[in-house]
Order: structure tokens, then sequence, then C-alpha cells
């Protein structure tokens, strides 16, 4: 009887939304209950805060703001706006990669270095704060040799962050 499946337990489904998940909460029940934007943004943190991620509802808010292709002090005016269903769908994805440790600006596809927008993906290292520093010293000693054109080498550094800074802030 085992064997066949007669007599024994039914096999139990997976919760498509992973066990513990926070939007697991807001599946849409029968009467199709909507998510607002304040009540994601404070499930997500809670469980980025489980997972210890810093800054968590940083972390979440840029995360929003990035899939709805808003600016992030805009989520603060649209804290009752309801989210679809695929919208929470995508949201859930971009949390749990969050909650698995991938950087934010991989998952975004961007960071900010010296004031210019970067693209970043999986293959290159996110620029470091300290990285910023470095480039500042480079355009400030090739600013003053005007008299000849200056000539920088960045070469398997990866972004190429430091190159571009140095391009726009010296562009002779």
């Amino acid at each position: 009887a085992a064997a066949s499946g007669l007599g024994s337990k039914p096999a139990r489904r997976r919760d498509d939304h992973g066990r513990g998940f926070p939007f697991a909460l807001f599946t849409p029940p029968i009467h199709f209950a909507r998510v607002t934007v304040l009540e994601v943004i404070q499930k997500s943190a809670e469980f980025l805060a489980r997972k210890d991620v810093e800054s968590p509802r940083l972390q979440t808010e840029l995360l929003l703001a990035h899939l709805l292709k808003l600016p992030r002090m805009k989520l603060y005016l649209n804290f009752d706006r309801t989210l679809s269903d695929a919208e929470l769908d995508a949201l859930r994805a971009l949390v749990r990669r969050r909650g698995q440790r991938e950087p934010l600006q991989h998952i975004i596809g961007s960071t900010s270095f010296c004031g210019l927008e970067m693209s970043v993906n999986r293959n290159v290292l996110v620029p470091r704060p300290e990285t910023e520093l470095l480039a500042e010293a480079g355009w400030e000693f090739l600013s003053p040799l005007n008299s000849q054109p200056p000539t920088a080498l960045d070469f398997g550094t990866g972004s190429g962050c430091i190159a571009i800074a140095l391009a726009v802030k010296c562009p002779t």
C-alpha cells in the first residue's frame, strides 16, 4: 500500500512564497486584501533585520523605489498606495536576494561614485567609499598639470569607476 501511495498521507505542497518570508502574510486571501507601501516596507525591513542586513529599512526603501521607478522620498508620499500582485512578487524576489547578502548595488544595477551614477553587476566589485578618496587624490594631482595633457592608466579594476571619475573631473 505504501509503495502505491494508498493509505499514505498526501504530500504537503511547499509554500510558493517561502516559509517564514514576510510576504507570505500578504498572499491575497479569499477577500483579496491589498498591501500598502508602508506595510510592505515594515514587513520587509523586519525580514532583513532578522537576516542581520545593515540598515534594513533603508535597504527596503531603496529596493522598492527601484522597483517602482520612483525617487525614494516619493515612497513617503505614497504610503497608502497598494501594490499589485506582480509588484509584490518582484519585490519579494529582490528582498530575498538582499536577505541572502547579495549587494544592494548588484540587485539594482548601479551605485553612486564621486557624484556619478555607475552601472555595476555581479562581475565587478562595488566601489568602496575609500576608493572615492583615491579618485579625488588622483584628480587633484592631475588638475594642475594643464600645460601638458595628463595621462592616467586604470586597468583590471572592475567597474572602471576611477577612470570615469578622472575623465569627468579632468577632461583635458
